[in-house]
Formats: C-alpha cells, sequence, structure tokens
C-alpha cells in the first residue's frame, strides 16, 4: 500500500480550526471566564478578514491586499 503524503501549511490548519465557533467559544471561556460558559458558539458571527486597498503616489498606484487569521463578533 503506497504511503499517503501531506503538505499542509501549519497556518492553514490553524486558521481552518479556529474558524469553528465552538472551538474560539471554549478557548475564550477557559481563558477568560475561568471555564464558565459565557460566550455561546451561536452568538459568535465571522467577521470578513480580507482587505484591500489602492497606494497612489503621483503616476504610480499599486493595489495592496492582506488576510487576517479568523475574527469573530460578539453580538
Amino acid at each position: 500500500m503506497a504511503k499517503k503524503t501531506q503538505d499542509l501549511k501549519p497556518d492553514t490548519v490553524l486558521k481552518n480550526y479556529w474558524s469553528g465557533n465552538e472551538q474560539f467559544a471554549d478557548l475564550f471561556n477557559a481563558v477568560l471566564f475561568e471555564g464558565k460558559q459565557v460566550i455561546r458558539p451561536e452568538e459568535l458571527e465571522d467577521v470578513d478578514t480580507e482587505e484591500s486597498s489602492v497606494l497612489e503616489h503621483k503616476d504610480y498606484a499599486e493595489s495592496i491586499r492582506a488576510s487576517r487569521d479568523n475574527i469573530c463578533v460578539l453580538w
């Protein structure tokens, strides 16, 4: 049987893991509230993590694009 190879980047794996609201809520409840369930996963909403802009100076223009890690907002 052939061995399966993987080419996984740690940042991609972690971003996928933290995209789940359950993991996000569990971590912050454990760290900030001593394990009490203050933040509930169903109350969290993902925020767009992509940003883009145009940098212009005299006759030069360049587009800039950035991506952040996961962001959740509690409403």
